[in-house]
């Protein structure tokens, strides 16, 4: 979704109008969705953290990032045509419980594509 905003400059007695539009950062549904993170193909032993892809801010740092077999939960966004779990809570693989990481700016794409592991996330 795109929001449209229009900017009135006045200047000397002449005006311009700028139009900017700025990605809306609503998730896809209301349901906080679950998933195992698993890198498809390649040695990776998992993802690091990514950052927003509305505003291009990183993570608030890298810690605890996902190991292969991690759980995730999260709400589903679409940036730019891609699925993205904003991530509130993580489950370490061969942990019990769930950290709280909602407010640590914590992402992951759903797919690194062919060159990066292939699909991330998978459901459960």
């Amino acid at each position: 979704q795109i929001l449209c905003y229009y900017i009135v400059i006045i200047h000397c007695s002449c005006y311009v109008l700028i139009r900017l539009s700025i990605m809306a950062e609503k998730p896809v549904s209301e349901v906080l969705k679950t998933y195992k993170l698993a890198v498809s193909s390649g040695s990776c032993s998992g993802v690091f953290w990514r950052g927003d892809p509305f505003t291009n801010s990183k993570p608030k740092n890298n810690e605890n990032w996902p190991k292969n077999g991690s759980i995730l939960k999260g709400y589903q966004y679409l940036c730019k045509g891609e699925n993205w779990l904003k991530v509130t809570e993580i489950q370490q693989v061969g942990t019990s419980g769930f950290q709280n990481v909602a407010e640590d700016n914590k992402w992951m794409g759903y797919d690194g594509g062919a060159s990066n592991g292939g699909k991330w996330l998978h459901d459960i």
